[in-house]
């Protein structure tokens, strides 16, 4: 495949990665607490590290594929200060920052 073709399709040397972060809340948070939550996570973690996200969940449960605005990939500084960000959060009961995938063709969900 032409190198080109390689770098538009964002494959082999140009591949992209981001990760999957899962998180729990605290049962007992109300609906506007819950979304004054996820609107700081969106901020303070997410776009204030240059990353965007897109996932969703219901009442307890969350889930985002995280990525880099632009091209380019998450790195592991970026889930190292996800996880830091996420620890020191009295909303969450668990989180996982899951290992650096391929954000255009290989992500799990």
């Amino acid at each position: 495949m032409r190198k080109r073709l390689r770098k538009k399709l964002r494959l082999s040397e140009y591949t992209e990665y981001g990760c999957l972060v899962t998180m729990s809340l605290k049962k007992d948070m109300d609906e506007a607490a819950r979304d004054a939550f996820l609107d700081h996570w969106i901020e303070s973690a997410v776009e204030a590290n240059n990353l965007s996200c897109g996932g969703g969940g219901s009442n307890e449960r969350w889930s985002f594929f995280v990525a880099l605005c632009g091209r380019g990939s998450v790195t592991e500084e970026h889930r190292a200060k996800l996880s830091e960000w996420l620890s020191g959060q009295r909303e969450i009961e668990s989180f996982t920052v899951g290992p650096l995938e391929d954000a255009w063709h290989g992500w799990k969900g």
